[in-house]
């Protein structure tokens, strides 16, 4: 991709979402009459802008397990844990 073709998707893209969600169709049907590969990847821009939250709009710690509580009798390959040090 060339740098003015990015700007130029750059830009469209940032049009598209100060557009309301029910303009939108129509711009990018209107973006498509003169470029259809342009309208086509903006409509995935926009498709993944619009699917929700990602793991980044999230607090680390949630995206993490609690750590497994084992108990005494617990195997580990050939190692039995027999009791909690400490």
């Amino acid at each position: 991709m060339t740098p003015q073709r990015f700007r130029q998707l750059r830009i469209a893209f940032e049009e598209l979402l100060a557009a309301s969600a029910t303009e939108r169709p129509q711009r990018l049907e209107r973006i498509a009459v003169d470029d259809p590969a342009l309208a086509e990847e903006l409509g995935r821009m926009l498709a993944v802008q619009t699917e929700g939250a990602s793991v980044l709009d999230r607090a680390a710690a949630d995206a993490i397990s609690p750590p497994p509580v084992f108990e005494p009798g617990a195997l580990f390959g050939s190692y039995r844990l027999e009791a909690e040090l400490g």
